[in-house]
């Protein structure tokens, strides 16, 4: 139920990026598609997935005496934020060491491992690329961001959301 409310969201999300270029481009069957899959979600769902709430040990207010797990069964979480520890996550590198590449081939390729692990997971979305520009070490997101050079960035944005989005968007590792 979980991996169907972030697929319709996902979807959502999509319509709403590309809504430009299907105004110019319509394509009936997928509008359909779209249309009928939000009709299925219920308001609550629908705002459930804007629900970002703390789930490890930095927690404030109620959050760390909610139900968690029945709320992501409800499809009422979009996400969780704070989770500590080696059983919760594992440690990756920043993109930092990647932007000092300059391999938009390589950077598109690490895009593309981590959206298949993640998925494999029941991961679907993420909260990178982080295109800011971070020019203030004393931003607590600094280290993901790609550096202070927005054209490196740009480049780098560009190279992770494919890699992400893969060949294919119907694909269950996209």
């Amino acid at each position: 139920m979980l991996k169907n409310a972030f697929v319709k969201i996902l979807l959502v999300s999509f319509l709403f990026i590309g809504g430009s270029a299907t105004a110019q481009t319509p394509d009936v069957k997928m509008n359909n598609f779209i249309k009928e899959l939000m009709q299925k979600m219920t308001l609550e769902e629908k705002i459930g997935q804007l629900n970002l709430p703390a789930a490890g040990d930095i927690t404030t207010g109620q959050a760390s005496s909610s139900d968690i797990a029945t709320n992501i069964k409800a499809g009422k979480v979009g996400g969780l934020f704070n989770i500590k520890g080696g059983d919760k996550i594992r440690d990756v590198p920043i993109p930092l060491a990647l932007s000092c590449s300059w391999d938009m081939d390589l950077i598109k390729q690490t895009a593309r491992i981590a959206a298949v692990e993640a998925s494999a997971d029941g991961i679907s979305w993420t909260f990178s690329p982080m295109v800011d520009i971070a020019k203030d070490a004393r931003w607590g997101r600094i280290a993901e961001g790609s550096g202070e050079d927005a054209y490196l960035g740009s480049l780098i944005a560009k190279a992770m959301v494919h890699g992400y989005q893969g060949s294919n968007l119907q694909n269950n590792n996209t």
